[in-house]
């Protein structure tokens, strides 16, 4: 998808925008998306924090997928 539904933001994480919702997911693999944050957002800029969050959570999932903790 493309703006205005969608967007990179960069590092991976990628954003949808229903209405006044943001929803950041990133990719493990080609085929696997995973939802990694969502938050009601107040201005044009995805805040850094909400970013550097779902970096984290994004490390962390594919660190315990490539040990074999999370099937799917």
């Amino acid at each position: 998808m493309r703006r205005p539904i969608a967007g990179y933001l960069g590092d991976k994480i990628y954003e949808l925008r229903p209405k006044q919702i943001r929803i950041l997911y990133g990719f493990v693999g080609k085929e696997l998306a995973v939802i990694l944050h969502a938050f009601r957002k107040k201005t044009d800029a995805v805040p850094p924090k909400d970013k550097r969050l779902a970096e984290a959570r994004l490390a962390d999932f594919v660190k315990r997928y490539e040990r074999g903790l999370i099937t799917i």
